[in-house]
């Protein structure tokens, strides 16, 4: 704003200049918005670079009016102290944000090389030199150049293997022939079996899941199944492993040498007298599935008890006692005498008493030297007394009959 001020005297030029700083000027002789000035006065005053717009009217100035900063345009572009129209990325001229002629800048494709630019982003390949020359890309420098790289780093700068791109700007993916560490890969085989890398470029590993037969696995279901044990091997009993799955109790040692031990028999079930298992490595002579004594085992997996007679005894065939004590293989149903062995020595004397005849069935030998008196015996098939002189009853193993009509061995038995 400008004024006029007429002087006349010396009264008047002070007067005058009150006037000046009443009408719209500070102390250091800025304009100041005098009472009513606004953005829509229709008159340039402020700071306005046009009238209503501008300055603390803000970014309102329309293409053509005057500006002093980018900011005073709506467009955003101010040109020899001229709002401009905001150009397009088509038009031949280098305006609004661009770089160069309709590249670079917020709106338009980046720049090639040699243009000018600011920033990276300005350029086809992300580099831009001190100087705002768009320069050539190289595969590494952490910027997509668009013309022969499918990744570059990170993208943004940051160059170096990522989970997507090899560092040499190729995406990554298994079979690619580059162990990119940083998308999971452990190997690389070209994406097939080998020995050393299954075909998802990951260790062969027992366990997981993937069977992979070129390194040795049998099987592998990712865990123990009824037909594939955790060492991804064929589940079957006898193989040393323990497979639950598979309904095994123990197997072996459970660390790979199968068959009997003292606590496992060779079904893989656990050893207990009376399982009917022979578990000889258990100390088991015999396992006859229950724990009765009585019949042709005994109650801890023994065989029948032998009998030798010493000098004159007694057995009663009413009670199963000999002297009184009965005997563990005696059985009362069948009314058999049940022996891993049965000896009469030439010096001893076996008298038989009772009401039923003497019935043995010995598991290995029964042999009669001295003499085996049936004199005693109540009941009514009579009684047999070999004498010392005559040929001794004597029974071989496995039931062969022996000299005087005595039946012995497994099964054998012979009655007085």
């Amino acid at each position: 704003m400008s004024y006029r001020v007429r002087v006349t005297t010396s009264r008047l030029i002070t007067l005058s200049l009150a006037a000046l700083v009443a009408l719209g000027c500070d102390g250091g002789g800025m304009p100041d918005a005098g009472p009513g000035e606004t953005c829509s006065d229709g008159i340039r005053n402020q700071d306005e670079t046009d009238v209503d717009c501008g300055g603390t009217c803000g970014a309102t100035c329309a293409p053509g009016r005057r500006c002093a900063f980018i900011s005073d345009c709506t467009t955003n572009l101010c040109r020899d102290e001229v709002c401009i129209a905001d150009g397009t990325c088509t038009d031949g001229e280098r305006n609004g944000t661009e770089t160069d002629v309709d590249c670079g800048g917020m709106r338009c494709m980046p720049c090639a090389i040699g243009q000018g630019c600011s920033r990276g982003p300005d350029c086809v390949t992300s580099r831009c030199s001190p100087t705002g020359e768009c320069l050539a890309g190289s595969c590494g420098d952490g910027f997509l150049n668009a013309d022969d790289e499918a990744c570059d780093g990170d993208g943004m700068g940051m160059a170096g293997e990522t989970a997507t791109c090899n560092p040499d700007c190729t995406l990554a993916r298994c079979g690619d022939g580059y162990v990119n560490t940083r998308a999971g890969e452990a190997c690389e085989e070209g994406a097939i079996e080998t020995a050393t890398c299954d075909p998802d470029c990951t260790r062969p590993l027992c366990g997981d899941g993937y069977h992979n037969a070129t390194a040795g696995e049998e099987c592998d279901e990712g865990r123990a199944t009824e037909t594939c044990n955790l060492n991804c091997t064929f589940a079957r009993c006898g193989d040393g492993f323990i497979n639950a799955a598979g309904g095994e109790e123990c197997d072996g040692d459970g660390g790979g040498r199968g068959g009997e031990t003292p606590t496992c028999n060779v079904d893989c079930t656990r050893h207990r007298c009376g399982d009917g298992v022979l578990n000889v490595m258990a100390g088991e002579e015999c396992d006859d599935g229950n724990t009765m004594d009585g019949d042709r085992c005994s109650s801890t997996c023994l065989g029948p008890a032998s009998v030798n007679v010493v000098a004159t005894q007694t057995f009663d065939t009413s009670t199963g006692e000999l002297d009184g004590t009965r005997l563990p293989g005696w059985d009362e149903a069948a009314r058999v005498l049940r022996v891993g062995n049965l000896r009469i020595p030439r010096t001893a004397r076996l008298r038989v008493v009772g009401e039923h005849p003497l019935r043995v069935e010995a598991a290995n030998d029964i042999i009669v030297e001295g003499q085996l008196d049936g004199s005693g015996f109540d009941g009514a098939e009579g009684h047999c007394n070999p004498s010392r002189e005559t040929d001794p009853p004597r029974a071989g193993p496995g039931g062969a009959g022996g000299p005087g009509g005595f039946a012995g061995g497994a099964g054998g038995a012979f009655d007085t």
